[in-house]
């Protein structure tokens, strides 16, 4: 069972519910309040005809009666029956009388009010006519002066208590949160270090090609923060690149400043154990099918890296471990079409370069659209 921290709910009726059932002495306990919803003056009650259960009580308040309740700077009082700010009685009828402390059986006592600390809440407290409930005693007798400071100080303790525990809840709720933000603000800045740690690799990698190259490769801020995203082996980073450079070489021939676009930049979205894992069904499944498909990504390579233009008669050339002509690779294409078409559609990150350049199995994997199963 999840723990709900106690000043979720108004401190007052917490009150209200929490500390009826522990006191067997009590025939009601009720209840005026300032509700955190209406920002209203409301009186609730709990009592034993009505099931423990707490509702509105029947009565309305007297203002006059119920600003003096709680302009009153003791924290208690004792009253008899009909001198709370709910009764019809004045304040000229409330005055004090000789001999009628043994009437007094309703403990009052004023709390700090959850929604408006300008005011309090009052909890009335109406104990039974006798003291049976707290020892052997004659059924008759009446709560005495040494019994109500008991029950008064026992009183004032709990609800001191149980405001001490809402408040240090609120407080471990404030700590706990402050540590939550201190760590999702660590995590964003471990982030961001990863980032730009991602970006500088990227760089030095480019300006090693360009130290060696008769052209200039440039990273565009776009290409910057794609490259910022990624999410793979690290050693797999050089290679993203390089297709990357290929690409926008091809794009641009002629250029001697080429802009390394956000379009050129094909992250694999799968991270290096999921490829392997994925590669070994490759070569159980097909696996002749499969090393086609990576000679021909090889030659495929080869062709963008010199500044070739990638067609049949390119890559054939760079086949091992001889080339081919045209239609021969046609024919072997054909000869395997479903199986590679399979492969394609099964691997999304495997053979980028034929995916995005090699126009033969292109067709394939147009025609492929309506979906091709494993096939013998």
């Amino acid at each position: 069972m999840s723990y709900k921290y106690s000043f979720i709910e108004n401190s007052s009726l917490l009150l209200l519910k929490t500390m009826f059932p522990i006191i067997p002495a009590l025939s009601k306990l009720v209840l005026v309040y300032v509700s955190g919803i209406s920002n209203q003056t409301e009186i609730k009650f709990i009592s034993n005809s009505d099931n423990n259960n707490i509702d509105n009580y029947p009565a309305k308040l007297n203002p006059d009666v119920l600003t003096r309740f709680r302009n009153k700077k003791s924290k208690y009082e004792w009253l008899k029956r009909g001198e709370e700010p709910f009764s019809q009685n004045t304040i000229k009828d409330l005055e004090p009388k000789i001999f009628d402390e043994n009437e007094k059986t309703i403990l009052c006592i004023r709390i700090p009010s959850g929604n408006n600390t300008d005011t309090v809440d009052l909890l009335f407290f109406y104990f039974k006519q006798d003291k049976t409930d707290f020892g052997p005693s004659k059924k008759d007798s009446g709560l005495d002066t040494s019994n109500k400071k008991i029950i008064r100080i026992m009183l004032e303790r709990m609800i001191e208590q149980f405001l001490s525990i809402q408040k240090n809840d609120y407080q471990t709720l404030l700590r706990q949160n402050k540590i939550f933000n201190e760590t999702i603000n660590d995590k964003k800045a471990q982030i961001k270090e990863f980032e730009d740690q991602i970006a500088s690799l990227a760089i030095h990698h480019i300006n090693e090609i360009n130290s060696t190259s008769n052209c200039q490769y440039v990273f565009s801020k776009d290409a910057l923060d794609k490259i910022k995203n990624y999410k793979g082996e690290l050693f797999e980073l050089n290679d993203i690149i390089d297709n990357a450079i290929s690409f926008a070489r091809n794009s641009n021939p002629g250029k001697s400043i080429i802009n390394i676009d956000e379009s050129y930049i094909r992250l694999r979205t799968v991270n290096y154990e999921s490829r392997k894992t994925k590669s070994q069904q490759l070569y159980i499944k097909y696996p002749d099918v499969a090393a086609f498909l990576d000679m021909y990504e090889d030659a495929i390579t080869e062709v963008l890296n010199e500044g070739g233009i990638v067609k049949s008669a390119t890559v054939g050339k760079k086949l091992k471990p001889k080339p081919l002509k045209p239609a021969a690779i046609s024919l072997a294409i054909k000869k395997r079409n479903k199986k590679i078409a399979y492969l394609m559609l099964q691997y999304e990150d495997k053979w980028p370069l034929i995916r995005a350049e090699f126009t033969p199995i292109q067709n394939i994997m147009k025609a492929s659209q309506g979906g091709f199963r494993e096939v013998s």
